[in-house]
């Protein structure tokens, strides 16, 4: 960890055995991973918390909703500025134990099949050319 002003930051080197288990344990005990972007097209950090059985609330933005599907796999925020939106998401997964779970539980075997090595260039190639020429 890494202290800046009054800012605690957790700073993980994947290569790193400790640092990797950290994260996956930060994923695992997290209530939720929540990226409100406005740029990323498709952010690897979400494929990787819905793997370890983290919920996640992200925008509608690029390819990302190819990724997340609203209230199935994930939660997505039309306006990532909308504090009320955001604060109505996360109440809901808070707030919601089944959706939580399902959402855990579909997420988890959505990414066991996206990530397989047989299929997981396919949705990326797929995502990128969808992105680019729609």
């Amino acid at each position: 960890y890494k202290k800046i002003n009054s800012i605690k930051l957790a700073f993980f080197d994947k290569s790193i055995p400790e640092d990797k288990n950290k994260l996956i344990d930060l994923y695992k005990n997290a209530t939720a991973l929540i990226l409100p972007t406005k740029a990323d097209i498709i952010p690897g950090v979400i494929l990787e918390a819905m793997s370890y059985g983290c919920p996640v609330i992200s925008s509608k933005i690029g390819e990302i909703p190819f990724f997340i599907s609203n209230k199935v796999t994930g939660l997505l925020i039309n306006n990532p500025d909308s504090e009320e939106e955001l604060i109505e998401l996360m109440e809901l997964i808070i707030g919601d134990n089944i959706l939580a779970l399902n959402l855990i539980n579909n997420a988890k075997q959505y990414v066991s099949k996206v990530l397989h090595p047989d299929n997981y260039h396919l949705k990326i190639d797929n995502s990128y050319e969808n992105f680019i020429f729609n």
